[in-house]
C-alpha cells in the first residue's frame, strides 16, 4: 500500500481494489462463500460492528483482493472486543462499581462505565473531544493509538490514566491537566451531554 492510502477510508480502498480487478461485491461474494451480498457493504464501513462474523468478512473480502486487512482498517474492526468490553451489555455507572470489579473490568468498559455515570455516551464524548467516533473507539479499544486522546479521556473524568488502562500506564506517570468541570467552565455548553444543562435548549458549539 502506498503512503497516502492510509489516509484514505477503507470503503474506498476496498472500492479501488475492486475497480482495479473488476469485481463488485456480489462477484466477491461469490469468491469467498457469503450468501449475503448486502453483509459486505456493511463490513467494509464498520457499521456492522465487531461481531466475529463481520471481522471474518472484513478480512475475507481483503484477501480476495490480495490486500492486507490490517492495512485496510484500524485494528479495533479486526479484533474481536475482550471479555468485559460490553459487546452490548449494559454496564453499571462507575459510582456502583466496586474496586474488586473494576479491576477485573477491560478498560473500554471502565470508560462506559464512567459515561454511564455521567448520563453519556461514546458519541458525545467524541463530539466534546472533537473527534471522530471511529477516532475515539480505536484509541479506547484499539492497542496500537496514540496515548494523547486516551489522556484526555480520563483528564475528563478526574481519573488518573492507570485507573482506566493499567496495562499501559504506571499511576502518577502522567498528570491530569483538565478536570471536567474545568471543561464546563470553558464551554458549559457542554453540559447537556453530562446531564447537567437545560436539556430544552439547542446545543451551540463554542466557535
Amino acid at each position: 500500500m502506498e503512503k497516502n492510502d492510509k489516509l484514505k477510508q477503507p470503503h474506498e480502498i476496498i472500492r479501488e481494489a475492486m475497480k482495479q480487478k473488476r469485481l463488485n461485491f456480489e462477484t466477491i461474494a461469490q469468491l469467498i462463500g457469503e450468501p449475503r451480498t448486502d453483509k459486505l457493504s456493511v463490513a467494509v464501513r464498520c457499521t456492522s460492528g465487531v461481531g466475529p462474523r463481520s471481522i471474518e468478512i472484513r478480512k475475507k473480502i481483503a484477501h480476495a483482493l490480495n490486500l492486507d486487512p490490517e492495512k485496510v482498517w484500524d485494528p479495533v474492526y479486526l479484533q474481536a472486543r475482550p471479555r468485559g468490553a460490553g459487546g452490548g451489555t449494559r454496564v453499571k455507572p462507575a459510582y456502583a462499581i466496586s474496586k474488586k470489579e473494576w479491576a477485573e473490568m477491560a478498560p473500554s468498559a471502565r470508560v462506559r462505565a464512567l459515561l454511564r455515570m455521567n448520563d453519556m455516551k461514546l458519541h458525545d464524548l467524541a463530539e466534546i473531544l472533537g473527534i471522530s467516533y471511529r477516532i475515539l473507539t480505536n484509541h479506547i479499544y484499539g492497542t496500537t493509538a496514540n496515548h494523547e486522546i486516551r489522556l484526555k479521556v480520563a483528564e475528563m473524568f478526574k481519573r488518573d490514566p492507570s485507573e482506566i488502562w493499567d496495562e499501559l500506564y504506571t499511576k502518577g506517570e502522567v498528570k491530569a491537566s483538565k478536570t471536567l468541570e474545568e471543561v464546563l467552565e470553558e464551554d458549559p455548553n457542554h453540559s447537556v451531554f453530562f446531564g447537567l444543562g437545560d436539556h430544552t435548549k439547542p446545543f451551540k458549539p463554542k466557535k
